[in-house]
């Protein structure tokens, strides 16, 4: 089996700090933590592993190397499409927000 690690943004890893990298990191590798146990495991407040989840959570992306060469090619074909479609509803999503935003900042 392979090493799993996150990954995130070049921009995202500018902004971050090495504590909500650490944050980031322990959140998505244990996906069933909930925040009070997230922030005890990276002495981390609750405020502060609550914020950093809710504003990067979205931008990281978990990467497994595997051993076997074409264990993962496979596995990446696989998944292509539902990254994709996920993709494709997210803009969705966002361009069908976006009027209200602006509205918002507006009349806001």
């Amino acid at each position: 089996m392979g090493e799993v690690k996150a990954n995130w943004s070049e921009e995202a890893d500018e902004e971050l700090s090495d504590l909500q990298k650490e944050i980031l990191e322990t959140a998505a590798l244990n996906p069933e933590m909930d925040v009070p146990e997230i922030a005890d495991e990276t002495g981390a407040s609750e405020s502060w592993t609550r914020k950093t989840l809710n504003q990067y959570e979205d931008e990281v992306e978990m990467e497994t190397s595997s051993t076997s060469s074409g264990g993962s090619t496979l596995g990446a074909l696989i998944m292509l499409p539902f990254k994709l479609t996920i993709w494709i509803l997210k803009v969705a999503v966002w361009f069908l927000l976006l009027p209200f935003k602006i509205l918002g900042k507006i009349f806001g």
